[in-house]
């Protein structure tokens, strides 16, 4: 998952559960909540997340994020 936002205080995936069939519903957050200083750049933030037990990755059809989600390809290796 990658994440725009201040580079002192990224946000990444918090939490991800299995919602349907090869469906995932990840909920981002801030990593630092009580960070007071955050700066002002833009800069991207990566947050490798591990899938809930019976989600294939060569399946996976739908990541929701909030009111967003993406359709994915299946993964390859």
């Amino acid at each position: 998952m990658i994440t725009y936002g201040g580079s002192g205080c990224p946000d990444g995936s918090q939490s991800i559960r299995a919602v349907a069939d090869q469906e995932v519903e990840v909920r981002p957050g801030a990593f630092f909540p009580g960070s007071d200083v955050c700066g002002a750049d833009l800069a991207p933030y990566v947050t490798v997340v591990k899938l809930p037990q019976g989600v294939t990755p060569a399946k996976l059809r739908t990541a929701r994020f909030g009111r967003r989600e993406a359709t994915l390809p299946p993964a390859s290796r």
